[in-house]
């Protein structure tokens, strides 16, 4: 709101992941803060990304005792550089670990894993793309595998900024994220660039809302993670064929302007999915230029509902005997 503080560049977490083996606690818990996590168990590695916020935004129970390592591998490859990744080995986690699941651990900085033994504790704080902050494997009957580490979450902008004019004037749509201009080309109808978290745009598209473009440009927007930066121009006329849907599809990103548009006017919208408008104008005639900056921070771009298991029952771990597993008897 009007007069709020801004929100500090850089916030620090303690950052704790405690793991034992079966013969020990048989424990998997992260702390942030020294606060615990509340977290679901279940048998093998359990992943989470933590960010700015001290909340899990990504979450998965990956049964590698049994037949959850190719989703370990999915889920990791999902996970952003530089995120803040930690995971914790319950019950049972070495058995069918597979080397493309290894792999993908070593993705978040293990050096360790390799050092995981049957039924044993693993515990690992680390960066996605990059180092582990802290690291430790157990055997079963070894203790808690501790480990704390303090890592700085750093937040990102990007400015972005619309050009564009009515018919008369033109008509001109013109997209620039961090000052350069979009290598993009502009047609009839609402031109809508998608951005990543980054301000890198990962998709261009024309929809000739003059006439029948009104149900794609809905099925885009639909299709848009909440979230998700946008930046709408119009170009030459929108408005003719523009239905309801269309315009109801353009305010799920933030506008409350899109029923101003009139015949070859102008219009532009920079907004977030699910979200407001950070900046947005419409002119029967005219030049529009609109600019903002979206300020997003690293470690919170993925959907914060992510949530995986891959555990196909749910037993206490403890009930999982020696005698029943498949493998590493």
């Amino acid at each position: 709101g009007a007069g709020a503080e801004p929100p500090p560049a850089v916030i620090e977490r303690n950052i704790t992941v405690r793991s034992s083996g079966y013969d020990s606690e048989n424990i998997a818990e992260f702390y942030v803060d020294g606060d615990q996590v509340p977290i679901s168990r279940g048998r093998g590695i359990i992943a989470a990304v933590i960010n700015r916020d001290g909340l899990l935004s990504a979450f998965g129970i990956f049964d590698t005792h049994g037949a959850g390592s190719d989703d370990l591998v999915a889920f990791v490859a999902g996970i952003p550089d530089g995120a803040l990744v930690v995971m914790a080995a319950l019950d049972e986690a070495k058995s069918n670990m597979s080397s493309a699941a290894k792999h993908a651990i070593a993705a978040c900085g293990a050096t360790k894993i390799e050092e995981l033994e049957y039924r044993g504790a693993y515990s690992l704080i680390g960066i996605k793309g990059g180092s582990a902050l802290a690291e430790m494997a157990l055997p079963s009957s070894g203790g808690v595998a501790e480990v704390t580490a303090r890592h700085e979450f750093e937040l990102e902008g990007f400015d972005m900024e619309i050009n564009c004019s009515s018919y008369e004037f033109g008509p001109v749509a013109a997209f620039f994220v961090k000052g350069e201009e979009l290598g993009v080309t502009p047609g009839r109808g609402m031109n809508l660039a998608v951005l990543d978290p980054l301000g890198a745009v990962e998709s261009f598209r024309t929809f000739d809302t003059h006439e029948d473009g009104s149900d794609a440009l809905v099925a885009a927007i639909e299709g848009l993670p909440i979230g998700t930066t946008v930046m709408l121009s119009t170009f030459d006329d929108a408005r003719d064929g523009l239905t309801l849907a269309a315009m109801q599809a353009i305010a799920t990103c933030g506008a409350t302007d899109i029923a101003s548009l009139v015949y070859r006017g102008v219009y532009a919208l920079i907004g977030v999915k699910g979200g407001r408008a950070l900046a947005e104008r419409a002119e029967s005639s005219g030049v529009v230029t609109i600019s903002a900056r979206r300020t997003v921070h690293r470690s919170m771009f993925m959907d914060p509902t992510t949530t995986v298991t891959t555990t196909t029952t749910t037993p206490h771990p403890r009930t999982c005997l020696r005698t029943m597993c498949p493998a590493g008897q």
